[in-house]
C-alpha cells in the first residue's frame, strides 16, 4: 500500500467515520476541521491562478512559514479560528525540500492510523466490519495481539468471559 492509498484512507476516515478518530482529536475536532477547510478555501480562491500541486504547496508554505518568524501575525490572522493549517505548514516546511519527505509523510500517516485505531472502542471496530472499513480494525487487532495497546488484553479477556 503506497502513500497515496494510506493518506486517502486516513482522509476518508476523517470525513466519513469521524467517530473512529474523534477521541484522538478531542472534542473540538469538527470545528477544527471546518475552520481549516474554510481557511484553505479562502486561500485557493485568492490564488486561483496556481497551475499545479507543487506550486500550490510552495505558496501555502510561503504564506504560513512567515508566521514562524513573526508569531504575532499568526495570532492576528487566526482571530479565534481553530484552523491547524499554519501548524501543519510549519511541520511540513522542514520536509518539503528534503529527499526523504515522502518517507517522513508516510511515517506520519502510519502513526496517525496507529493512534486512530487505538483511540476507538472495540464496539466501534466491530461496527466497521459490516461497512467495508476493515483496515483500521485490522491495525487495531494486530496491535492488540502483540500487546501494543495498554489494557487491550483485559478487554479481550472480558469478551471471552461473556461468551
Amino acid at each position: 500500500m503506497n502513500l497515496k492509498h494510506l493518506s486517502n484512507y486516513a482522509f476518508s476516515l476523517i470525513l466519513t467515520q469521524p467517530e473512529m478518530i474523534s477521541s484522538m482529536l478531542g472534542d473540538a475536532w469538527n470545528e477544527i476541521f471546518r475552520d481549516t477547510c474554510d481557511e484553505l478555501k479562502r486561500f485557493f480562491l485568492e490564488n486561483m491562478i496556481i497551475a499545479d500541486h507543487y506550486e500550490a504547496c510552495r505558496k501555502l508554505l510561503q504564506k504560513y512559514c512567515s508566521y514562524s518568524e513573526h508569531p504575532s501575525a499568526l495570532a492576528v490572522t487566526r482571530s479565534g479560528s481553530k484552523s491547524v493549517q499554519a501548524d501543519a505548514c510549519g511541520e511540513e516546511f522542514s520536509l518539503f525540500d528534503d529527499v526523504g519527505a515522502e518517507e517522513s509523510l508516510r511515517d506520519f500517516v502510519i502513526l496517525f492510523l496507529l493512534r486512530a485505531s487505538r483511540s476507538c472502542t472495540p464496539m466501534a471496530h466491530a461496527e466497521q466490519l459490516s461497512k467495508g472499513r476493515e483496515f483500521l480494525t485490522f491495525i487495531w487487532l494486530l496491535q492488540t495481539h502483540f500487546g501494543i495497546i495498554p489494557g487491550a488484553q483485559d478487554i479481550v479477556a472480558g469478551v471471552r468471559r461473556r461468551d
